[in-house]
């Protein structure tokens, strides 16, 4: 009798963890990484694929990565390096090929080259996504540039595992704020554009009638610095309350933490507020004398791979969430630039 009522227990037990388990299923795989940029050590480069070999294993075996690309490309002009960026299309090629499907064009360097770097931007990239369709019948995204105002704000549409996904891509800060500005999804950061941004994520959410609203937000706030302001972390809060479900932010160049954010109706919502340097040459000589200098934290970013899970019997998602930590190491030898797992 004993042995009866162990193993009703036991197959009780066994029964109810089946339960919850099937009470959300997996329904997308996404990966989130930071900063793509392009310091003069990058560009320099013979190969650009050698930045990525050994990370893009992670990158590749997903539905969908997200990248920022910090950098206009426009082939009729050379490669720059700071403080005004310019590549080739080569360059995103090589991002693309490790793994990367969708890229935030909207940051601080987004007119570097002016308008007419903005527009070969949007051009390049067309191309590239045209080519990539044709040869190997891979959608390439990018959100985040317009050829006039009147354009409203550009929502790209991504459906992948029968989900409807709308990303929208803005910028809160530029390093010229001459008429070029105007070929940005450029929102100022005062209390005003605020409210004006939040108020478009709810229609945006609402006509689009998506699974998930997906924001890039490059953030007006200090460079390096590894805390957030709590004034943040309210507008972001407020951005997800507005319908926003995955908030990925960038600017500072170093990781800070993410959340997982419970909305007033109870909606679960992920809020990256930095994933750091993904590609980058800011710290290529290491400080040995100050490894607390805020640079040293430069090339030490994240991939954050995201399970996106739906909710048992609800429209709601709830996120799992994978860290995989990288470092940025040179190759004194060669100048090559290289990612390796941390």
């Amino acid at each position: 009798m004993v042995t009866m009522r162990k193993i009703f227990s036991a197959n009780f037990i066994l029964l109810i963890i089946l339960f919850f388990c099937s009470c959300s299923s997996q329904v997308l795989d996404l990966s989130f990484v930071g900063d793509i940029m392009a310091h003069d050590v990058n560009f320099k480069m013979k190969d650009y694929s050698v930045m990525y070999e050994n990370v893009a294993q992670h990158l590749l075996v997903d539905d969908i990565t997200f990248g920022n690309f910090e950098s206009p490309v426009d082939n009729s002009l050379p490669y720059s390096t700071y403080p005004n960026f310019n590549v080739h299309s080569e360059y995103v090629e090589a991002a693309i090929n490790a793994g990367i499907d969708v890229f935030s064009l909207a940051n601080n360097h987004s007119n570097d080259q002016g308008s007419n770097g903005a527009l070969a931007t949007m051009d390049s990239m067309l191309k590239l996504r045209h080519k990539y369709q044709n040869e190997s019948k891979r959608n390439i995204y990018f959100s985040g540039l317009r050829k006039t105002t009147f354009d409203g704000l550009d929502v790209q549409i991504i459906n992948k595992n029968n989900l409807r996904i709308a990303f929208v891509c803005v910028t809160e800060i530029l390093n010229i704020y001459n008429a070029s500005r105007h070929k940005v999804q450029f929102y100022y950061y005062n209390q005003d554009y605020r409210k004006e941004f939040s108020e478009k994520v709810s229609l945006i959410k609402m006509k689009t009638n998506c699974d998930l609203l997906i924001l890039s937000v490059h953030i007006a706030e200090p460079e390096y610095v590894r805390e957030i302001s709590d004034l943040r972390k309210e507008y972001f809060r407020q951005l997800t309350e507005c319908g926003a479900d995955i908030i990925w932010a960038h600017h500072p160049h170093v990781v800070l933490p993410w959340e997982k954010y419970i909305t007033k109706s109870g909606r679960e919502s992920l809020i990256m507020y930095s994933m750091g340097n993904f590609i980058s040459g800011q710290r290529y000589r290491m400080n040995y004398k100050k490894p607390d200098s805020p640079r040293e934290y430069t090339g030490d970013p994240y991939i954050l791979k995201v399970a996106v899970m739906r909710k048992w019997r609800s429209n709601d998602f709830v996120y799992k969430l994978n860290p995989i930590p990288i470092t940025t190491k040179i190759d004194y030898s060669t100048g090559d630039v290289k990612l390796y797992e941390f």
